[in-house]
């Protein structure tokens, strides 16, 4: 990075990361200390923690497709043994559970 960007300029991104995983880190240390406490979260706890999971990124990593549901085809893919878990997960919201339309998005 510090060959590609003069060294003030790498150095400002490393610190814009390291924030961004200070601000991460923030909202889970708070779930892990209610968790294994007896406090009750305050109205601010709570709202750091919704924020926090609203933000977060869904998962792209492979898991196994429910077994009903291979060889089905959800959006124009034939659900193979695996596929990516936004992707898992929302075929069998769609077509396992009937939970949500079958236009639904990524994004939605």
């Amino acid at each position: 990075m510090r060959e590609i960007l003069r060294q003030k300029e790498a150095k400002k991104w490393i610190m814009e990361a390291v924030k961004a995983k200070r601000m991460q880190d923030e909202p889970n240390k708070l779930i892990r200390e209610l968790l294994n406490s007896k406090r009750a979260p305050t109205e601010e706890d709570i709202k750091k923690i919704l924020d926090h999971v609203a933000k977060a990124p869904c998962s792209t990593r492979p898991v196994p497709v429910n077994k009903s549901l291979r060889g089905q085809v959800f959006q124009g893919h034939e659900q193979g043994k695996s596929e990516s878990s936004i992707i898992a997960h929302l075929a069998k919201r769609v077509l396992l559970d009937q939970e949500w339309a079958e236009t639904v998005t990524i994004v939605d």
